[in-house]
């Protein structure tokens, strides 16, 4: 049992010290995104406070399946607010920012990134499972008991059932 407690231990900080380095992660990368988005904006049509919105998207994703696009959502409508009001041929750049953030970031971002720094000792698809499915099934709880059911289950298997089965 001590074996057990020790793997289950030890999975859960790689786990979650995994989600906390995937949050750091968001958020780095989203402040270089929204800066280089704001290059090529069109005049009088930037991403407002960009260092500030590209940490509270990492922030924000900590809130399970539509965190990050609530984020998105509202930029897109200030940047469409303001495209509307000054010049209407800016409308493509409020919709170049949702297909590079809410298409692609977001999809990279829950496909690869958070699997990969929170599954070091676990195979990347049972934890890309564990944060799509937990989320689904438990609801807001689900962002911690997803990784938490799976890192107890997948020790149970490695560690107790070889010992429990007869040979």
């Amino acid at each position: 049992m001590y074996d057990y407690l020790k793997t289950v231990d030890r999975g859960l900080a790689s786990v979650y010290f995994g989600y906390t380095l995937t949050i750091i992660v968001i958020s780095i990368v989203a402040v270089i995104i929204y800066n280089v988005l704001n290059l090529v904006a069109p005049p009088g049509l930037a991403i407002p406070h960009a260092i500030l919105l590209g940490f509270i998207t990492g922030l924000i994703s900590v809130i399970p399946l539509l965190g990050r696009n609530l984020l998105y959502w509202a930029i897109v409508l200030y940047l469409t607010i303001v495209a509307y009001q000054t010049n209407l041929t800016s409308l493509w750049f409020p919709i170049v920012f949702y297909v590079v953030m809410g298409v692609i970031f977001d999809n990279v971002i829950r496909t690869y990134v958070r699997p990969f720094l929170s599954g070091r000792l676990f195979h990347t698809g049972f934890v890309m499972f564990a944060y799509l499915l937990g989320p689904a099934i438990f609801g807001w709880y689900g962002i911690f008991l997803g990784p938490l059911i799976m890192v107890v289950t997948i020790q149970f298997l490695r560690v107790q059932l070889p010992k429990i089965l007869p040979d």
